[in-house]
């Protein structure tokens, strides 16, 4: 796989559409030529196996955080579950 389709992944992750991380990664300023490239790397079965990896490792990762979250909610301390919920919240922005 070459740099520039590793790059493309992660930007793809990132901003889910090819054609925007194909904008980004590779010297094209046409959008139709983004398109383009960013389709066929979405059909190169190299770049498939690479996304599901990622995503599989990023679906492991929440996986075990959310029995994390929920054994401490359920046996932890109170101060343990404010500290919980005060990560959480700053997480998604909402502290």
């Amino acid at each position: 796989m070459t740099i520039k389709q590793q790059l493309f992944i992660r930007k793809y992750l990132e901003i889910k559409n090819a054609t925007k991380a194909a904008l980004k990664v590779y010297d094209v300023k046409n959008t139709n030529s983004a398109a383009v490239i960013g389709c066929r790397l979405l059909r190169n079965v190299n770049v498939q196996k690479e996304i599901s990896s990622v995503l599989e490792a990023d679906d492991s990762i929440l996986t075990r955080t959310v029995k994390l979250i929920d054994n401490v909610m359920k046996y932890g301390s109170g101060r343990e579950q404010i500290k919980v919920i005060t990560i959480v919240f700053k997480l998604y922005g909402l502290l």
